[in-house]
């Protein structure tokens, strides 16, 4: 699937007719949700100005870890690790409820004390896995789960 922004994606439908929405639907709509999810989270990188290198360091994922997440080349179970992107990406409490829901995850939920203080860190902009797992701990919380994963070739 070639990965395009949401501005990319208007550009070309300026100019389509009914007779291109089947294959604009194939070609640009359809695949996994962790394909959307990646398609997601570059749109945001790209209007924050922000590089994946820095999301991913903010995130303290292993690097190649980080670059096949946000790609969508690689999958995970770990709802934490899409939480470190998330908040590392300097993303909004909408942005992250929807980059959740495109993942599959559950959104945070203010009915749960561990999702309440990860809330409030996004809402107070914090960036940093480490600062939110401070939070965490402050308020006797489990810190975000950090990947401990290295590529093997």
């Amino acid at each position: 699937m070639d990965e395009k922004t949401t501005g990319q994606l208007e550009k070309i439908l300026e100019n389509m007719d009914e007779n291109g929405l089947e294959g604009y639907f194939h070609q640009y709509l359809e695949g996994n949700e962790y394909t959307k999810f990646s398609v997601f989270v570059t749109d945001i990188l790209q209007h924050k100005q922000l590089k994946r290198i820095t999301v991913i360091h903010r995130a303290d994922i292993p690097e190649s870890l980080g670059y096949k997440l946000l790609s969508g080349e690689r999958r995970t179970d770990e709802r934490d690790w899409i939480i470190r992107l998330c908040i590392a990406a300097e993303m909004n409490l909408k942005q992250i409820q929807q980059a959740l829901k495109l993942y599959g995850f559950q959104e945070l939920y203010a009915k749960d004390r561990r999702d309440v203080v990860l809330i409030v860190a996004v809402n107070q902009g914090r960036t940093w896995a480490w600062e939110v797992d401070e939070l965490l701990k402050k308020y006797k919380q489990k810190p975000l789960c950090r990947p401990n994963w290295e590529e093997k070739e």
